[in-house]
């Protein structure tokens, strides 16, 4: 993604907000890693709920944690369990989850190809 497609892609609605990496990319959730990402954000929100006094870096991961496990939730449900406001919601979440083909990990790739890296 380019600076501008960056730019329009951010939004202070954690609800809309696309991710992006620091090289531009977009960041989804796998399909076949919702289970652990759910158990993550759980765990997550069970520890920060347990701070005494929050910092504005602790209600902020909270608010992200809680965005993440509404978006599982929804994408999880079945549709004829999902209210009005989740059906119209859902069409939105579907674009931050991956549709894995295979079980493998990606392999990460750094991209940095010129003459003084061969």
């Amino acid at each position: 993604m380019n600076q501008e497609d960056i730019e329009l892609a951010l939004s202070t609605d954690l609800y809309c907000c696309l991710w992006i990496d620091c090289f531009g990319r977009r960041v989804r959730i796998r399909e076949l890693a919702v289970d652990e990402v759910s158990k993550l954000v759980k765990r997550n929100l069970t520890k920060l709920e347990s701070v005494g006094t929050p910092t504005e870096a602790d209600e902020f991961a909270y608010e992200v944690n809680e965005a993440i496990a509404e978006m599982i939730r929804v994408h999880t449900m079945p549709d004829g369990e999902l209210r009005m406001s989740d059906k119209l919601y859902a069409k939105e979440v579907a674009d931050f989850f991956y549709e894995d083909e295979t079980d493998l990990l990606p392999v990460p790739v750094v991209s940095g190809t010129s003459p003084a890296n061969a």
